[in-house]
C-alpha cells in the first residue's frame, strides 16, 4: 500500500497541551506493538469525542 487513502487535518493545539494529536498519531504508525497501537488509538479516538462536546 503506497497511496493516500485520507488526508488529516490538525487544528493548532495549545502548547501546555500533554499529548497532541500529531504525536500520539505519530507514535502509534511508528510502534510495532498491536496492543501500544490499539492503546494510542483509543487515546485519540477519547481526544477527538472530548473536542467535540
Amino acid at each position: 500500500m503506497d497511496h493516500k487513502l485520507f488526508e488529516l487535518k490538525f487544528q493548532k493545539e495549545a502548547e501546555d497541551q500533554k499529548d497532541p494529536s500529531r504525536v500520539l498519531l505519530h507514535q502509534a504508525i511508528q510502534t510495532g506493538d498491536p496492543e501500544e497501537w490499539q492503546d494510542l488509538m483509543l487515546l485519540l479516538v477519547e481526544k477527538m469525542m472530548a473536542d467535540t462536546t
